[in-house]
C-alpha cells in the first residue's frame, strides 16, 4: 500500500470517528428535546454545529428544533447550511421549504420543495412534499398548480390514510377554479372526525343543492349543538327557501 493510500485510509477512519461522535451528540440533544428541555437541546445542537462545523445532520436537527419552536429564521439559517454541506438528501430540502413557506417566502420555498421532489422516492414522502408545495401555490394564488400538487398527494396516500386537511385544501383550490368536485371534497373534510364546526359552514355554503347543504348543517348541529355560526348558517339557508318560521326559531335560539 502506498503512502497516499495509507493517508486516505487514515482520513476515512478519522472522519468516521468524527461523524460517530457528532451523531451521538445529536442523539443526546434530541433526547433532551423529547424530555421537554428544548432550550438545553438547542444549546447542545448549537455546540455540535460549532464543534463539527461540516456535519450536516447537526444543522438539520438544529433547524428542525427551531422550526418546531416557531423560530423560523433560525430554522432557515440552519437548514440552508445543511443543504449547502449535503444537498443530496431530500428531507433537509423539504424542511427548508416548509420553513420558508411558513415565513411567506414563496419562491425560495417552491424551489426547495421541488428539489426535495427530485430526491425523494418513498410515496409517503413525495405525498408530504406535494402537500407543502400545493399550499405554497395556494398562498401565491396559483390555484391550478395547487390543485395539481394536492391531487398528487391524495393519490399517493393509502386507503384511509389521506390527511383530511389535504381534502380541505384541495376542495378550496377546486372551488377557486369553479370545479364541481369542490363540494365533494369540502364535505369530506367537514365530516372528518377532527373537523371543526366552521368547516361544515364553509362546505354547506359551497353546496348549491339546498337539501344536501341543509343535511350537512344539521349533521354539524348534531355534533356541535351549541355552535352559533352553525345555527345562523342553517337559519339563513332555511329563510332562503321560504321556511321563515323554522329560520326564526333557530335565530331566536
Amino acid at each position: 500500500m502506498g503512502i497516499l493510500d495509507r493517508i486516505a485510509g487514515t482520513l476515512d477512519e478519522l472522519t468516521g470517528d468524527t461523524d460517530a461522535g457528532a451523531a451521538a451528540e445529536v442523539m443526546r440533544a434530541q433526547a433532551m428535546a423529547e424530555a421537554g428541555d428544548a432550550d438545553g437541546a438547542a444549546a447542545a445542537l448549537r455546540a455540535v454545529t460549532e464543534r463539527f462545523a461540516r456535519y450536516a445532520p447537526g444543522y438539520v436537527a438544529l433547524g428542525q428544533l427551531a422550526a418546531q419552536r416557531g423560530k423560523l429564521e433560525e430554522a432557515v439559517t440552519a437548514l440552508g447550511r445543511a443543504v449547502d454541506l449535503d444537498g443530496a438528501r431530500a428531507e433537509p430540502w423539504f424542511e427548508l421549504g416548509d420553513a420558508l413557506a411558513r415565513l411567506g417566502r414563496t419562491e425560495p420555498a417552491r424551489d426547495a420543495l421541488r428539489r426535495a421532489l427530485t430526491l425523494g422516492l418513498e410515496p409517503w414522502f413525495v405525498a408530504r412534499v406535494n402537500v407543502a408545495l400545493g399550499r405554497v401555490h395556494a398562498q401565491a394564488g396559483q390555484w391550478t398548480a395547487a390543485a395539481r400538487a394536492l391531487r398528487k398527494a391524495l393519490d399517493l396516500a393509502g386507503p384511509g390514510d389521506d390527511d383530511r386537511g389535504v381534502a380541505l385544501d384541495y376542495g378550496r383550490a377546486l372551488q377557486k377554479l369553479g370545479d364541481r368536485e369542490a363540494t365533494e371534497w369540502l364535505t369530506r373534510a367537514a365530516r372528518a372526525p377532527d373537523a371543526r364546526a366552521e368547516i361544515t359552514v364553509e362546505a354547506a355554503a359551497a353546496t348549491a343543492d339546498h337539501e344536501r347543504a341543509e343535511a350537512l348543517l344539521r349533521e354539524g348541529l348534531a355534533r356541535w349543538p351549541g355552535d352559533r355560526p352553525l345555527r345562523a348558517a342553517l337559519a339563513r339557508r332555511l329563510a332562503r327557501v321560504g321556511r321563515v318560521g323554522e329560520a326564526i326559531t333557530l335565530a331566536e335560539a
